[in-house]
């Protein structure tokens, strides 16, 4: 074999090895992200991160819209310093039109939870979410619709292993 079919070869396999690392996200895959993203923003006390992630026709169960959803944030935000998410998603389901659901527990405390047993012996606030998840105009995902409720802990903890980052 020559020179030349070496590198051709080479760079035959570059390209393929490209086109694998390149096979396009699934929509769970997507949704994992957005609320990584979310995650990370209560983390950083950013709520104008946390708002750029709801859809311009965002609503809460009560018909709120995202404005009203930033106000709250940010007042919690400003009362609990500092925050730290624990995220467990329960149900992610992809609907035809490009849709999806999640149901998920959130779990906000004042001090470190990096897994279950951390809930036991941290005060936390958790949380029982249901979100919509649609792509807006210009395709990007984000949240349009959200139920939650408060939940405790042996509920967070029954519903499985958490995610971990």
């Amino acid at each position: 074999m020559d020179t030349r079919q070496t590198h051709i070869g080479a760079l035959s396999l570059l390209a393929l090895l490209a086109l694998c690392a390149c096979a396009p996200e699934t929509p769970e895959d997507r949704v994992r992200t957005l609320m990584e993203r979310a995650e990370r923003a209560a983390e950083r006390r950013d709520a104008p991160a946390i708002y750029a992630l709801l859809c311009e026709e965002f609503t809460d169960l009560y018909g709120r819209p995202a404005e009203d959803t930033l106000h709250r944030m940010t007042t919690y935000l400003l009362l609990h310093r500092p925050v730290f998410v624990l995220t467990r998603p329960v149900q992610i389901q992809h609907q035809p039109l490009g849709d999806s659901q999640a149901t998920l527990y959130v779990a906000l405390a004042g001090e470190p939870i990096e897994n279950a047993a951390d809930l036991e012996r941290v005060p936390a606030d958790i949380l029982h979410l249901e979100v919509d998840v649609a792509n807006d105009r210009d395709r990007k995902l984000c949240v349009r619709h959200a139920v939650w409720r408060p939940a405790a802990a042996r509920d967070m903890l029954k519903a499985g292993r958490f995610v971990e980052r």
